[in-house]
């Protein structure tokens, strides 16, 4: 089964009382190779005094082509009495007056702040002045031209040669380290400078049989008393 609809709402304030409000629907769906239709609309016109009209139909239409509907209307004028009539094409009709105050809108009861409040998706959109700007074009960095980098390379601002004179001089042979000759060995090790033996005079005489300590004699008593 296919279903088709359209709807369409809208609104006029002028700030004073006065408003014009509408709404208009319908919709269609596919039955046993045909299609029903059915919708409804109505409007309504005030002045700032209250005095106005309210209006509005209701209808249907079957897939072979059958059609019904049914209008109706509502006239104000402040008194306290309203109008109301209507008809319908199966034979509806109507025609009184009702002691009633009239009511309609005469300032928006959904305005600005109740939509942004509703707008979960809407809020989270940043502001202009939150977005980064792209940076300017003279703001941007540029490629250095050609010419500025030849300006940049000039021969008198890079690094020169060292010069002959500046480079570190490998040391003559007169003033490197020479081997000791033969007699310079043989001058450093003269025999008046090398430690003599001590002579005989200088080392420990063995002690004479007279310096030796005798042992005591046992007396004839200590024999006896033995």
């Amino acid at each position: 089964m296919k279903r088709n609809g359209f709807g369409r709402w809208g609104g006029k304030y002028d700030g004073y009382g006065g408003s014009i409000k509408y709404t208009d629907k319908w919709a269609e769906r596919s039955v046993d190779g045909g299609w029903e239709k059915w919708g409804d609309k109505w409007d309504e016109n005030f002045d700032p005094n209250s005095n106005g009209v309210k209006q509005g139909e209701s209808w249907w239409e079957g897939r072979h082509g059958e059609r019904w509907n049914r209008t109706w209307g509502e006239q104000h004028n402040g008194s306290g009495w309203i109008h109301k009539y209507g008809k319908s094409s199966s034979g509806e009709h109507w025609d009184t007056h009702v002691n009633e105050e009239t009511w309609y809108e005469k300032f928006p009861h959904y305005g600005f702040f109740h939509c942004y409040e509703n707008s979960v998706q809407l809020r989270q959109v940043p502001k202009p002045s939150e977005i980064l700007e792209a940076p300017k074009p003279s703001e941007t960095l540029e490629a250095p031209k050609p010419s500025e980098i030849l300006e940049a390379l000039k021969p008198s601002e890079t690094l020169e040669a060292p010069k002959p004179s500046e480079i570190l001089e490998a040391p003559k042979p007169s003033e490197t380290l020479k081997a000791p000759k033969p007699s310079e060995i043989l001058e450093a090790l003269k025999p008046s400078e090398t430690l003599e033996a001590p002579k005989p005079s200088e080392t420990l005489e063995a002690p004479k049989p007279s310096e030796i300590l005798e042992a005591p004699k046992p007396s004839e008593s200590e024999i006896r008393e033995v």
